[in-house]
């Protein structure tokens, strides 16, 4: 049985704020299922009310991948038409689908028309052929086919499991994190064809994001995969590395995952308010040099002043010059400063201003350099 499910997380930018952080790291973890149930109703359909049928073929375009650059092939494939169905009714989606679940309990003995599953825009783009998605469910261990009545159910044989907090931390116990994928040129056929087989996968999450500032979507280049088994789960993290288009892909548990992630944005606040307590320290020591001081601070530099700022460390780069000083002080960077003379290793940077470089604007920068513990010195003159 192989059920695939994609993800559209609300992560607006690749500078996801530490709140988004925070709500995108509860997800799927069975720890606060807000979160998850906020993206299976975009994503995997989990959630919706029964509705309009358009609205019945978006869920399942999100849900399956609709979205990807996958062509459509002119011969239908039979093991793909399998594995879609085995999708919709299988153990992961079903439980969160409720159009699906509200079709079956309307129907007699659960039973559901071809003509609805028709519907499903990922299954109708593999085939139309009523008869040829039969034949080709005729081999599924989970799926009863009705070729007279062109209809199909579950097995009752097979009950479906109750979604529930003991089975969220099963499956969580049962997932892992993927991370190394291609973010412009990875598909869901590629990711499945990956793990699903012999490694035991049944679920497949790709994890998306929304760019909240102009809308654009995109693939964060990672995944989590749920394993039929804490068995095959096991097995899988401890087998050989595993690659993608030649890049070994990162693999680690949800859970520890999850802790990680947690860890990160609770170090960014501390680095933040840490930061925060430095600039207010550093402006009531200027405060109290005086008003005498302060118009003396106000002679101006002439054009094309240069501060320059030493004692950076080995790991500093000039975008994290330029980024600290747009994030602490809302600096254009690319209208107020001509050019940073600097290059990774060194201790020492140089900052040619367009404009005229007043004493008290100086000022402003020395308190960025404290924030980083380095040094300033009087601007220069060319």
């Amino acid at each position: 049985m192989s059920d695939v499910k994609t993800e559209v997380a609300n992560d607006p930018s690749g500078d996801t704020k530490e709140e988004q952080k925070a709500n995108e790291i509860a997800k799927d973890s069975g720890v606060d299922n807000k979160e998850e149930d906020k993206t299976d109703k975009v994503s995997n359909g989990a959630n919706q009310d029964t509705k309009v049928e358009e609205e019945v073929k978006e869920t399942n375009e999100a849900a399956n991948g609709a979205s990807q650059d996958t062509k459509e092939k002119e011969t239908p494939n039979a093991g793909a038409i399998l594995r879609q169905v085995e999708f919709y009714f299988g153990d992961f989606n079903l439980p969160r689908d409720k159009f699906l679940r509200q079709t079956i309990k309307d129907n007699e003995d659960g039973w559901v028309p071809m003509d609805v599953m028709l519907k499903f825009a990922r299954l109708a783009k593999l085939s139309t052929d009523v008869d040829f998605i039969l034949t080709a469910l005729a081999q599924s261990q989970l799926i009863e086919t009705d070729l007279e009545k062109k209809k199909i159910r579950r097995l009752p044989s097979k009950p479906l499991p109750e979604w529930n907090d003991d089975r969220k931390k099963e499956v969580a116990a049962q997932t892992v994190y993927l991370k190394g994928f291609d973010k412009e040129k990875t598909t869901l056929d590629e990711v499945m064809d990956l793990m699903m087989g012999e490694r035991g996968a049944v679920h497949v999450q790709m994890r998306n994001y929304v760019n909240q500032r102009d809308g654009t979507k995109g693939f964060k280049g990672s995944i989590f995969v749920t394993f039929e088994s804490r068995d095959k789960a096991e097995a899988f993290m401890a087998g050989d590395k595993l690659e993608y288009k030649g890049v070994e892909l990162i693999r680690k548990w949800q859970s520890d995952y999850f802790e990680d992630k947690r860890a990160e944005v609770a170090a960014k606040r501390k680095e933040r308010a840490e930061s925060k307590k430095k600039i207010s320290q550093a402006k009531e020591e200027a405060a109290k040099q005086g008003e005498g001081e302060k118009e003396e601070q106000m002679e101006s530099l002439p054009k094309g002043s240069v501060l320059v700022v030493t004692g950076l460390g080995a790991e500093t780069m000039r975008e994290d010059i330029k980024e600290t000083l747009n994030r602490l002080f809302s600096v254009d960077c690319d209208k107020e400063i001509a050019f940073v003379s600097y290059q990774k290793g060194e201790s020492e940077a140089k900052l040619r201003y367009y404009f005229h470089l007043h004493w008290d604007y100086a000022a402003l920068y020395c308190t960025f350099v404290l924030c980083l513990g380095l040094t300033l010195k009087a601007p220069q003159r060319n």
